[in-house]
C-alpha cells in the first residue's frame, strides 16, 4: 500500500513539475515551410525572398519581405506564396519591416533610411502616414528603426528593433503609441523586437511582441502595464536541440514575422536562404511539409495559444 501511495504521489508531483516547467513555454503544434505557386516566382523572388511580416487581410493571410516591392498571400491549404497586384511601385529601394491591416486597408513599415508607416491606396502606390524617425532615438549605425507596427481604430503602434549591445545583439527594443501627432513609449524589451500584433479581448488589448533574440512572445496588456512572456528557447536554443533548423550556424534568433489567431500563435523565420538541415530533432518531428524543391524556403513555426 505504501509503494502504491509513493507511487501516485511521485506522478502527481512529476504532473505539477511539467505543468510548471510548460507554463513559462509555447507548445510546438507544427511547423511548414513555404513554397512559391511556379517556378517563375521562384526565379524571380526565391533567392531574395525573407520573410519579414505577416498580418490577415480580408480573410486572406498577406505577407512582406525585407526588400522585395511587392505584397504576398499565403494559401494555408498548401502553404504556397502567390504574388499580389496589391502593392505597384515598381523597383523601389525600400525594406519593408511590417505589414499590418485595419481590415479595410493595408499599411507597411519601411526600414533603413526610410523609417516611415504607409498606407497603401487603392491604385497600389504608398502614402506615408507617419514618420516615425523623428520619434525614435537618435540615427545612428547602432539603431535599426522602425521594424513592427499595427493599428487599433486610428490609433497606431509601433516599435523600434533596438540598439546593438556590448555582444554586438540587439537589445532594447520599445514599443510606441502614436496619437494625437506624438508617440508615447509604452513598453522596452531587454531583447530586440522584429514584430508584433494587436489583440482585443473584451475591454482589453493586447500587444503581442515577438522578441527574436530571447526567443520569446511577450504579451502587453495596455489596461494593466502587465507584461507576460512565453519562450521558444527550448527550439532555437536547448542543448537537446542545439543543431541549427537552417545551415547558418549563427547563434542569434531567426524569428522575424508574427500572427496571432484565436487559437495558435505563428512565428515565421527568416532563413537569409539557407537551406533547412536534415539533421534535426525538431524538424524531423514536426515539419510536415519538407519542400525539396525550395529548400531554403522560410518556415513558419506554429503554437498553440495559451495566453
Amino acid at each position: 500500500m505504501k509503494s502504491l501511495i509513493i507511487i501516485f504521489m511521485l506522478f502527481v508531483c512529476g504532473n505539477r513539475l511539467s505543468a510548471q516547467t510548460d507554463s513559462s513555454e509555447l507548445r510546438l503544434k507544427q511547423i511548414v515551410q513555404l513554397r512559391f505557386e511556379t517556378l517563375t516566382d521562384y526565379s524571380k523572388f526565391g533567392e531574395r525572398f525573407e520573410l519579414s511580416s505577416l498580418t490577415r487581410h480580408r480573410g486572406e493571410i498577406v505577407c512582406v519581405s525585407d526588400d522585395i516591392p511587392s505584397v504576398f498571400k499565403i494559401d494555408t491549404n498548401n502553404w504556397v506564396i502567390k504574388s499580389t497586384d496589391l502593392l505597384n511601385i515598381g523597383e523601389a529601394d525600400m525594406d519593408f519591416e511590417a505589414i499590418f491591416s485595419d481590415s479595410k486597408n493595408l499599411y507597411l513599415a519601411a526600414e533603413t533610411g526610410y523609417d516611415a508607416l504607409y498606407k497603401i491606396t487603392k491604385n497600389g502606390k504608398l502614402k506615408k502616414i507617419i514618420s516615425v524617425s523623428e520619434f525614435l532615438p537618435v540615427f545612428d549605425k547602432t539603431n535599426s528603426g522602425v521594424e513592427a507596427a499595427d493599428i487599433d481604430r486610428k490609433i497606431f503602434y509601433f516599435a523600434d528593433e533596438g540598439t546593438k549591445g556590448t555582444s554586438n545583439y540587439i537589445e532594447n527594443g520599445a514599443v510606441y503609441q502614436y496619437r494625437n501627432k506624438s508617440a508615447y513609449k509604452l513598453v522596452e524589451t531587454t531583447g530586440d523586437i522584429t514584430d508584433l500584433k494587436l489583440i482585443k479581448k473584451n475591454d482589453t488589448t493586447f500587444i503581442y511582441i515577438l522578441g527574436r533574440n530571447n526567443s520569446e512572445i511577450i504579451r502587453y496588456n495596455i489596461n494593466t502595464k502587465q507584461v507576460e512572456r512565453k519562450s521558444y528557447q527550448y527550439i532555437e536554443k536547448s542543448p537537446k536541440y542545439a543543431q541549427a533548423l537552417f545551415d547558418t550556424g549563427k547563434p542569434y534568433g531567426m524569428g522575424e514575422a508574427l500572427l496571432v489567431t484565436e487559437n495558435e500563435i505563428w512565428v515565421g523565420f527568416d532563413n537569409g536562404n539557407e537551406r533547412l538541415r536534415t539533421d534535426n530533432q525538431i524538424l524531423n518531428k514536426y515539419l510536415k511539409n519538407k519542400n525539396s524543391e525550395f529548400p531554403a524556403m522560410p518556415i513558419i513555426l506554429i503554437f498553440e495559444r495559451s495566453f
